[in-house]
């Protein structure tokens, strides 16, 4: 009975880890680029907050490239030790065959606290030998919960041009099991779908491989 009452747990805990976020994310094409489909994308998190960009550029370019789109983190060729200038940062992502430039922008971000609703309740008690009643009631519900929430902007632009081709505000909330690691794992998944959905990226055949930023067979 007791391996049957630890399997039901293990399986709740699995269930409330891949269930405890959602991300909402309103979207919008250029007209002009609703006929363009991105092939090789570098994701930037406009901030000086070295852990948060580390993580979101890395998970979010992880995340195009296990959808068939390759990507890469700006980290891996604009060191944050260093100013790069606009013509600079331009030609780089012209040589390496970048037409795509994915910009992440921090909003508001926290933690929200709440109390659960009091379902239910117990009141017991107790009578002392001198006749003093002694009462202790206990409440279901009723303790307190933190649920963070993170707000995030998103510009893709053309390499090319400079130009906005697709843009997009997002909200993650995530409840009490949930961390900001939690939150942004689904944040990137939700915004290559979205993406995809809005046909903005390619999905490449998994026989293809990239050769100086064009597909070609093995």
């Amino acid at each position: 009975m007791k391996k049957y009452g630890h399997l039901a747990f293990c399986l709740f805990a699995a269930f409330l880890s891949f269930n405890c976020a959602s991300t909402e994310i309103t979207s919008y094409v250029d007209p002009d680029y609703k006929q363009t489909k991105f092939t090789k994308i570098l994701v930037t998190a406009d901030t000086d907050k070295l852990d948060f960009r580390f993580k979101i550029e890395k998970t979010l370019s992880s995340a195009l490239i296990e959808s068939g789109t390759a990507a890469s983190a700006s980290y891996e060729f604009f060191p944050p030790t260093r100013v790069i200038t606009d013509s600079a940062y331009t030609a780089v992502l012209a040589a390496n065959h970048f037409d795509g430039s994915l910009i992440i922008s921090v909003g508001e971000k926290g933690v929200e606290t709440t109390q659960n609703p009091i379902v239910a309740s117990k009141t017991t008690g107790t009578v002392s030998a001198n006749g003093v009643v002694d009462t202790k009631t206990t409440y279901l519900g009723g303790d307190i919960v933190n649920k963070p929430f993170a707000e995030f902007g998103l510009k893709l632009l053309d390499v090319k041009t400079g130009n906005v081709a697709w843009m997009a505000n997002s909200f993650t909330g995530g409840n009490a099991y949930a961390n900001f690691g939690t939150l942004y794992n689904n944040f990137c998944k939700k915004v290559v779908e979205t993406l995809d959905a809005d046909k903005m990226i390619v999905h490449i055949d998994p026989e293809t491989k990239w050769i100086d930023g064009k597909s070609g067979r093995h």
